[in-house]
């Protein structure tokens, strides 16, 4: 089990171009910690629910239809609304939905970069769940990895190993 972990953690590594050495030498956006925490099994969900601004002012959540700029989730995924899709990455992020969806736009705008990283990392939780028996394809189903397994109510997963290395220079 422990080399599929380096693995999987040399896996997640290509997915993010400021990593450099092979694991675990050099910096790496994650590492064992950012998931485990001293855990054997890593937490997935969320312990508590983070509102955003206008839920927390007295606005009704967005109304629970399937999303329209769909790019890698099945089209009948109930994206917004109470208990949906966006309301976990809200919560496994600590974020408002204006963080990836740029403040007062259209909620299927695509000019925040920050809905390709998310895309993105669908697909790499997806990738990850892969290598584990009894999962579902993400977001429907068990899943072994979420947002949250990693993210922990923070923007950035945080790399303990990384305490130890400055950050490779910007490549030019």
């Amino acid at each position: 089990m422990a080399r599929k972990m380096i693995a999987m953690v040399r896996l997640i590594d290509t997915s993010f171009p400021s990593s450099a050495g092979v694991f675990p030498e050099g910096y790496h956006e994650v590492d064992c910690s950012t998931c485990h925490r001293g855990s054997v099994k890593p937490e997935t969900k969320a312990p508590q629910k983070f509102y955003n601004r206008a839920n927390s002012m007295g606005a009704p959540p967005p109304p629970q239809n399937p999303g329209v700029s769909l790019k890698v989730l099945p089209v009948e995924t109930r994206v917004h609304g109470a208990e949906s899709l966006m309301g976990e990455f809200r919560d496994a992020l600590n974020v408002d939905c204006g963080y990836c969806h740029g403040g007062d736009r259209p909620l299927q705008v695509d000019v925040n970069p920050r809905k390709d990283i998310a895309r993105k990392m669908i697909l790499l939780v997806r990738q990850i769940n892969s290598k584990f028996p009894e999962t579902g394809v993400f977001p429907v189903g068990n899943q072994a990895v979420t947002c949250y397994t990693c993210h922990r109510g923070d923007p950035h997963p945080v790399s303990l190993s990384n305490l130890r290395y400055d950050p490779p220079a910007p490549k030019q």
